[in-house]
């Protein structure tokens, strides 16, 4: 077959052979051996046949396209008049006598003129009685980039770590022995450098420690330091190395020790109060506060305004005389409370604690705290109040609810009586029936006003612990049919806890004496953000668009609103659902 335009290659020939009408002596050897031919023709790696006079007999395809020209248009040319450049510039035709198996460098210039480096190795082949020769050439233009790079970054490592101003040991990770340091751990620790590699690896072995932190080291001198030490791990040349950088904190470490102790006072001061807090020299009788604080932004120190002068007359006498009766008994000090004018003109309440500083038995200073107690005891008093309006409460409710029951049982009995009397069995068995459900009636009373009396369990047993108890020792023991549903273990605050209790209190308390309810269920779900109280029961609704509902739904709507809570009420004649929806601060 003819040649095809475009394309001077064979159609029935390797691509690598060149046209000719008359083979050549490497065409007979490529068909005689089509095995080698295969591997030439799609060899990777750049091969070309070189003829006894220098020129190319044979090329594939990837030699071609490092020249950027087909194979073909390769035949017959020699290395320089393709423009090839090495050192004899020419392929290398033959081994070297002195190394048959050396690779010898090579650089060629590509189609776009750009020089790129090669290895050439060069195999002898005899074809009938003349000496040819196979050339293989590998590109290692990327090689060469990388093993620069490579030398840059190693030069780079090297100058960081001859001039890092931290002390940087390089030991082997598995026998501890140091290898290398830099300039700083020497300067640091008084060794050579060769005394560092030479050194046995107990003597240094503080400094080749694997455990980060601060630890004591030792100088060449016997100097001691206080070292933070961070180690590194890296493998090199199949070797398991440890690189600590070893920071001098000597200074730093004594400067804290000293503020340490320059701060004692101020220690001591913090386990009395974080109120208001005080110093007093009693020699100058000068006196530093915590300006600023909550105390003293609702009392203002003024050094033109004593603190005596703020202290209520009925009480400056008895403080005074605390503060003289332990400067006397040599006390290490000394407690008072009295009242304080506020900047506002009302009188708040504070407990004052002080501790007295001795020079032999010459007392010094005087320190201490004023804490403000006014909120606690307007809270002890609100609670006393508490309990007694809850006093009357329960009182109120014995009086409107059971007494009255227990009237009704009384006129219900003796109607019973009188019918049974008069041989009215009919009438009779109803008042008793009626008798019967009005006496259980009282009964769920009294055990709902004995439990509101017995203490409460929340403190012990938290919210779910002091549901389950009111459902088991009212409900249940009324004869309704209880479910408690306990879903997440989110820690509520004990405050908060209470707040939450008396809204399902005050709905279980409706269920139980107005809807006559068999089956109430209780959902207290704590797993998501808001939390969620429900309190179902099956008994008769109410309309809670109502204007007069009792004291017990507006209760629960008010502390719902004082929680920052949604409480939304859902009432049919088969049943009533409370539901609060209190959203919780992220734990």
């Amino acid at each position: 077959m003819g040649d095809t335009p475009g394309h001077p290659h064979r159609t029935d020939a390797p691509s690598f052979a060149a046209a000719s009408p008359t083979p050549s002596p490497v065409d007979h050897l490529l068909a005689a051996t089509p095995l080698f031919a295969r591997v030439f023709r799609h060899s990777p790696v750049g091969m070309v046949i070189v003829a006894p006079d220098g020129r190319i007999a044979a090329a594939n395809d990837a030699f071609g396209q490092v020249l950027d020209q087909p194979p073909a248009a390769l035949i017959g040319r020699t290395t320089l008049n393709l423009g090839l450049l090495h050192a004899g510039n020419e392929l290398p035709f033959a081994p070297r006598p002195d190394d048959p198996h050396a690779d010898v460098p090579l650089r060629l210039r590509d189609g776009d003129g750009r020089i790129r480096h090669f290895i050439a190795s060069v195999q002898p082949l005899t074809i009938g009685s003349e000496p040819y020769a196979v050339s293989y050439i590998q590109d290692v233009s990327e090689l060469n980039r990388l093993s620069h790079a490579l030398a840059q970054s190693e030069e780079r490592f090297r100058l960081f770590f001859e001039n890092a101003p931290l002390a940087l040991v390089v030991s082997d990770a598995a026998t501890g022995q140091i290898v290398d340091v830099n300039t700083t751990a020497c300067r640091q620790y008084g060794y050579s450098r060769a005394d560092f590699l030479t050194a046995p690896a107990e003597q240094l072995a503080p400094l080749v420690a694997a455990k980060p932190g601060v630890a004591q080291h030792t100088t060449a001198t016997g100097h001691l330091l206080d070292v933070e030490t961070t180690p590194f791990f890296f493998d090199l040349a199949d070797r398991s190395l440890q690189m600590n950088a070893l920071l001098d904190v000597t200074e730093q470490t004594t400067t804290t020790r000293a503020l340490r102790d320059s701060e004692e006072r101020f220690r001591i001061v913090a386990q009395v109060s974080n109120d208001g807090l005080w110093d007093r020299d009693l020699s100058s009788d000068c006196l530093w506060c915590n300006n600023g604080r909550r105390l003293y932004g609702q009392f203002p120190y003024d050094p033109a305004h004593p603190w005596a002068a703020r202290i209520h007359p009925d009480d400056l006498q008895q403080g005074i005389a605390d503060f003289v009766h332990a400067l006397e008994a040599r006390q290490p000090g000394w407690t008072s409370e009295y009242r304080v004018l506020r900047s506002d003109g009302s009188w708040a309440n504070v407990l004052q604690r002080g501790f007295i500083l001795y020079d032999g038995e010459q007392p010094v200073r005087a320190l201490g705290a004023t804490v403000d107690i006014t909120a606690p005891l307007q809270l002890a008093e609100a609670e006393a109040q508490a309990v007694a309006a809850e006093r009357q409460r329960l009182a109120r409710d014995l009086h409107d609810s059971v007494t009255q029951s227990l009237y009704s049982v009384s006129l219900l009995a003796e109607a019973a009586r009188r019918h049974a009397l008069e041989g009215q069995e009919p009438a009779a068995a109803e008042f008793i029936g009626r008798l019967g459900s009005l006496a259980h009636q009282a009964l769920r009373q009294m055990r709902l006003l004995v439990y509101e009396l017995r203490p409460a369990v929340l403190d012990t047993e938290g919210l779910a612990g002091a549901l389950r108890h009111r459902l088991e020792a009212v409900e249940r023991r009324a004869g309704i049919q209880v479910n408690l549903v306990i879903r997440g273990e989110r820690t509520i605050p004990t405050l908060l806890q209470g707040e939450i209790y008396r809204v399902a209190h005050e709905a279980l308390n409706n269920a139980l004496t107005h809807a006559a309810a068999t089956a109430i269920t209780v959902r207290l779900d704590t797993l998501g953000n808001p939390m969620l109280l429900e309190v179902i029961d099956n008994g008769r609704g109410f309309n809670s668009s109502a204007p007069s509902l009792g004291r017990g739904l507006p209760t629960m709507r008010r502390r719902s609103e004082q929680l920052g809570g949604d409480l939304a009420i859902h009432s049919t004649t088969r049943g009533t659902t409370v539901r609060l929806s209190l959203p919780l601060l992220a734990a």
